[in-house]
């Protein structure tokens, strides 16, 4: 009879729930201390030590969860369009009607860049000193122009040229 492992007689079992939580709070403290320094001190202070040192992490912590500093950025902008509603724009594709499409889409995106102005302005200045972050909104910037092409592909297919 095959032997099977079990954590009821462990004196440490292993729970994933409570380890998954802990990290998701680590995360959000770090994502945090990413978006206070930005605001506050700007592109050149924004470093994976200064957010672990904000966070009260190490700097293994950040790097094992983001990786990069870039990748720490995509983290949060993602985390900036979620909280903007961005995920309204699946449902502006999922119209039948190219008109509501383009309806739907502009009131997502006013919603967005109305959601976090101060943080958007912060950002996209900032762009325009650093290479990396330029790189990463010039990337989030081409994901949106092919969104408004394909409506206006739908447009010129459902209502002429």
């Amino acid at each position: 009879m095959p032997h099977s492992r079990s954590t009821e007689n462990c004196v440490r079992p292993y729970t994933l729930g409570v380890r998954a939580e802990t990290m998701n709070l680590a995360r959000a403290r770090m994502l945090q201390a990413a978006r206070i320094l930005l605001l506050k001190r700007g592109i050149a202070e924004f470093s994976i030590d200064a957010v672990a040192r904000r966070a009260k992490v190490t700097r293994q912590t950040v790097h094992n969860q983001f990786g990069t500093r870039s990748a720490l950025l995509e983290a949060l902008f993602d985390q900036m369009a979620q909280q903007g509603g961005m995920e309204g724009i699946a449902a502006a594709f999922r119209q039948t009607d190219p008109a509501a499409t383009l309806s739907e889409y502009i009131k997502v995106f006013a919603r967005f860049w109305g959601s976090d102005r101060e943080m958007t302005r912060r950002i996209h200045g900032l762009a325009a000193v650093d290479a990396d972050l330029g790189k990463t909104l010039a990337a989030r910037q081409e994901r949106r122009m092919v969104g408004s092409r394909n409506i206006m592909t739908m447009l010129s297919r459902r209502y002429g040229h």
